[in-house]
């Protein structure tokens, strides 16, 4: 099942977003949707002009799964998440805000499902303790089938069999032994 003690604030008709949690597991479902509305963000909530990220200092949370319906991420999300250990980004975010992982001293890497050019909506600070991101690593596994798919589906066909051509022989070989 999915987690509760989300905080979900409605944008329109058809969508919301997550803006705080008052939960404390370790691993966190994030829903695709609430009430009937697509949760598509994680979003801040405001007091006193000050910007508060969804899971902001939470010092529980370890990993999360992230709904495809989610776009965006929104500033200080993840700020102050000493203990998280495990980010996969699916490819449906497109944009990510200010210092949304600043301070998250317990993650090594970041894998985000798409390319890089993806990225380029992102805050130029969105990572300011540049964690390295593995780009194209659908659920963390580089060179494999499926991220051979989400490559070819993000750069076209004709990019894709000069790049794919050594990765095929890569993937046979890995999976041969």
């Amino acid at each position: 099942g999915y987690s509760e003690g989300f905080i979900i604030e409605s944008i329109d008709d058809a969508t919301c977003k997550i803006v705080g949690y008052e939960g404390s597991d370790e691993v966190l479902y994030i829903p695709a949707s609430y009430e009937g509305k697509d949760i598509v963000a994680l979003g801040a909530s405001h007091k006193d002009g000050v910007s508060i990220g969804t899971f902001e200092n939470n010092k529980t949370l370890r990993q999360l799964s992230i709904p495809a319906t989610l776009t965006s991420i929104e500033e200080r999300a993840f700020a102050g998440c000493s203990n998280l250990v495990a980010m996969v980004i699916p490819a449906t975010v497109i944009s990510i805000g200010e210092n949304a992982f600043l301070n998250c001293t317990g993650l090594t890497s970041i894998s985000y499902e798409a390319d890089i050019n993806l990225a380029s909506n992102f805050n130029y600070n969105w990572n300011p303790d540049m964690i390295p991101v593995k780009w194209n690593d659908p659920q963390g596994i580089t060179d494999s089938i499926t991220g051979l798919a989400t490559e070819l589906f993000f750069t076209g066909l004709k990019s894709f069999i000069g790049a794919a051509a050594g990765k095929v022989g890569a993937v046979a070989l890995l999976h041969a032994e």
